[in-house]
């Protein structure tokens, strides 16, 4: 089975993009890492984030970085650069938008790869308090901003029966008692041990799917 992860930054997680066996040093990797321990031989795995991007950026490289693999499970975690890019009106990115262009993407991996397993993961924000730019002015914007496409993505997920993981919902959990300086240096990208705890919840839900699918 070839199983691709697609998304931003937080699935790029610094990979050698002139590797394309790289998966870079997050949640891909510690999934590779352990399923390929627990049944080896069973599967490979492609990561695909690119830094930076929106949902469109992730439809934009759809011939190279998805059709090119031909997946059989597709994972993608996208949102929070379209949520940063609506509240600083760098891009004209609202939440209906979003939905629209992330049904798009989704309705081609569908259409391309009709026997192609899904999951989906909300975007999602780590409360940093080391940085009080983001804490006081820009994170109660974007959190905000991040809550209404992480309600888009359930929504797509209820509608389409997909599997979907609450990354808010996890990374609240993990922050509650803690500043979450520790889990980000910056409030989006997690440290290893956020990386670690998506990477948990991802098998989790691989194990959903694989029953549902059975």
């Amino acid at each position: 089975m070839r199983i691709l992860f697609q998304g931003d930054s937080i699935t790029d997680a610094g990979r050698n993009k002139d590797d394309a066996g790289d998966l870079g040093h997050g949640y891909a990797a510690y999934v590779a890492e352990t399923l390929s321990r627990t049944c080896p031989g069973r599967y490979s795995f492609y990561n695909r984030g690119f830094n930076g991007n929106t949902v469109g950026g992730v439809a934009d490289r759809y011939d190279a970085d998805i059709a090119a693999i031909r997946p059989d499970f597709v994972s993608l975690v996208v949102g929070v650069n379209d949520a940063y890019y609506d509240v600083t009106d760098a891009l004209k990115a609202d939440a209906a938008r979003f939905e629209e262009q992330y049904e798009q993407l989704l309705d081609r991996i569908v259409s391309d790869f009709p026997g192609a397993g899904l999951m989906l993961g909300t975007p999602f924000l780590i409360r940093n308090m080391k940085r009080q730019d983001i804490a006081e002015y820009l994170y109660p914007p974007l959190r905000r901003a991040v809550e209404e496409r992480s309600e888009r993505v359930f929504a797509i997920a209820a509608r389409r029966g997909i599997p979907c993981m609450d990354l808010q919902k996890l990374f609240d959990e993990l922050t509650a008692g803690r500043t979450g300086d520790e889990l980000s240096e910056d409030g989006v990208h997690p440290a290893e041990e956020g990386h670690r705890a998506i990477a948990r919840l991802w098998i989790e839900t691989f194990d959903e799917c694989r029953v549902q699918r059975a």
